[in-house]
């Protein structure tokens, strides 16, 4: 799951929660990182490295014109 905060410490960040799974021992991370921050040099509390998990994220529409809305 996906979300955004903004931080107001030293001005405007954008903060992001990412998913990661280690590559050795399997278990599942979430962490809070910067957007512009790249994904390289996560690592998992075995020492080895862990790879992010890309999802799709819950989208609903709202408003008039969409079909479950029947309007």
């Amino acid at each position: 799951m996906y979300g955004m905060e903004v931080s107001s410490a030293e001005g405007l960040v954008l903060v992001a929660t990412y998913e990661y799974k280690c590559e050795k021992c399997e278990q599942l991370y979430t962490l809070q990182r910067e957007i512009d921050k790249r994904d390289d040099g996560v690592l998992c509390d075995c020492g080895w490295g862990a790879t992010r998990i890309y999802s799709v994220p819950a989208i609903k529409f709202n408003g008039t014109g969409f079909y479950s809305t029947g309007g």
